[in-house]
């Protein structure tokens, strides 16, 4: 219980305890009111730097959010990629958040999966949750916590769910399997047809040579690195199309 009383002390301070939804980034979102994930978006705290290299992509590309978490990007992004979204978030009971802020924010057309993206031919897996922090829910990171089986999307299925002729703006935060996504996307021939990536590069969950084979694998596509903010460990890297 003490180590919930921080929480709880915030959720008060930002109003969360008195109200189903915090505004922020223009749009209304719900979310678990102890969660510190929910905490960090209500605050802002992330920065401005992921959702300023997303507004910036052509309005006629697709969204696609990998590890959306409780929509943040998908509802603000909506009207900007005129309802051509595509959520991805594996965890249920994110997931049920994620459709209620797509649904108050009037996202009626963006597509919610709840599943992961991965490249082997598995239709499920076990994520495992941190308490009270359901941004950093893992395939690969081991929490004291009870895991979560979770549906998979391989190369087919994505390819299945999107149009032939679409071409896409990504972002990707999946907590040490992006590479398993980016492969995933390569095999669909998704990559060849992505004019922009903003991913999520850090060590503390993937090693320093496997960050390097997913920018190798980025650059292979036709993107170049253009622009990253963080820390030499851990950035935000935005990929666009030379």
């Amino acid at each position: 219980m003490a180590s919930l009383l921080p929480r709880i002390y915030r959720a008060s301070r930002l109003g969360l305890l008195f109200s189903d939804s915090a505004k922020t980034y223009g749009i209304q979102l719900r979310g678990p009111k102890l969660d510190a994930t929910y905490h960090m978006i209500v605050r802002e705290n992330y920065g401005d730097f992921v959702m300023n290299a997303l507004r910036a992509a052509d309005p006629s590309l697709t969204f696609l959010d990998i590890g959306a978490n409780i929509g943040l990007f998908s509802c603000a992004l909506y009207e900007h990629f005129e309802g051509k979204v595509h959520s991805f978030e594996p965890n249920p009971e994110t997931f049920q958040y994620l459709q209620q802020n797509l649904m108050i924010n009037g996202a009626e057309n963006a597509r919610a999966w709840c599943a992961g993206i991965f490249d082997s031919g598995s239709v499920s897996a076990t994520l495992n949750r941190a308490a009270h922090r359901s941004g950093a829910a893992s395939m690969v990171n081991q929490y004291d916590a009870t895991g979560t089986r979770i549906s998979l999307l391989g190369p087919k299925d994505i390819s299945n769910i999107v149009q032939s002729t679409d071409r896409f703006c990504m972002k990707i935060d999946v907590e040490g399997v992006e590479k398993n996504v980016i492969l995933a996307l390569k095999a669909s021939g998704l990559l060849d047809r992505t004019d922009r990536i903003v991913i999520e590069m850090s060590e503390n969950t993937s090693d320093s040579d496997t960050l390097g084979d997913i920018r190798d694998l980025i650059i292979s596509a036709g993107l170049e690195l253009k622009d990253r903010k963080g820390s030499d460990v851990h950035a935000d890297e935005l990929f666009a199309r030379v």
